[in-house]
């Protein structure tokens, strides 16, 4: 357009040039076409500008994407590493619950067995102390009854102890591992064993001998009532010790397992 208006002013001055300086219609209209000219460029500067402001805004948009894109990615690679890292700490947290929970399965039946196990030592405690409070009772009710028979010098009295001595004897051979008697000791107490009611006499005559292996068995019975107290004490001392341990350790493992 430019161009063209160009060429039009030219030959406008050029038909000036034959009819004289006067203003003419021509000349008005070659003054308009430069002026509509200078608009032109004007306008076209103007379009230029805001092209070029609006292009550098584009380009400004972009640059801006492309940061943000480039942003996001370096984010979404940090987070996938941090899901990577929480991944294997939920495996590991996974595992060592169930270890936790495998060892509070352990302890819960090693505590179950240990109380079986300890019902039947108390159990078999109480029946041998049983059998010895019994014997060290009839023990003692043999040689008083001894003492009573010399008193009394024969009769009844005298055939009772015989009765109660032979009960002891036969007591405390039932016990002989556990009274840990020597063969001497054991002849002898299966010599009272096997007395008859008939030789209560032999019982007159021998009574002291009798009293004194009588209160030898008293003695024993004590000493083996006592040592089964001791190893019940003891023995029970063992299983509470052990069985707090357990109690304890499960009380922690929950206590981690929980706070996993």
């Amino acid at each position: 357009m430019a161009f063209m208006a160009r060429s039009l002013v030219a030959a406008c001055a050029l038909g000036l040039l034959h009819v004289g300086r006067a203003v003419t219609p021509v000349e008005k209209v070659i003054e308009l076409l430069e002026k509509l000219e200078a608009q032109t460029e004007e306008e076209g500067k103007q379009e230029a500008a805001a092209y070029d402001k609006y292009a550098c805004f584009c380009k400004e948009q972009v640059d801006e994407k492309q940061y943000q894109i480039e942003k996001s990615r370096a984010k979404i690679k940090k987070l996938d590493a941090e899901i990577g890292k929480l991944v294997s700490e939920i495996t590991k947290l996974d595992q060592d619950i169930g270890e936790l929970f495998h060892k509070i399965g352990g302890l819960e039946f090693d505590m179950s067995e240990a109380q079986r196990v300890r019902n039947f030592e108390h159990a078999d405690y109480v029946a041998r102390e049983a059998d010895a409070a019994g014997a060290i009772d009839a023990c003692k009710r043999a040689i008083a009854m001894l003492k009573a028979s010399k008193a009394a010098m024969a009769g009844k009295t005298e055939l009772e102890a015989l009765v109660q001595v032979g009960a002891v004897a036969k007591v405390a051979v039932s016990m002989a591992i556990q009274l840990n008697l020597s063969g001497e000791r054991l002849r002898s107490i299966l010599d009272l064993a096997h007395q008859q009611p008939g030789e209560a006499a032999q019982y007159k005559y021998h009574s002291n001998h009798i009293i004194a292996t009588l209160t030898d068995l008293l003695a024993s019975f004590k000493g083996m009532k006592a040592q089964m107290d001791q190893d019940e004490f003891g023995a029970k001392a063992m299983y509470d010790k052990r069985r707090l341990a357990m109690k304890n350790e499960m009380q922690f493992s929950a206590k981690a397992m929980y706070d996993k």
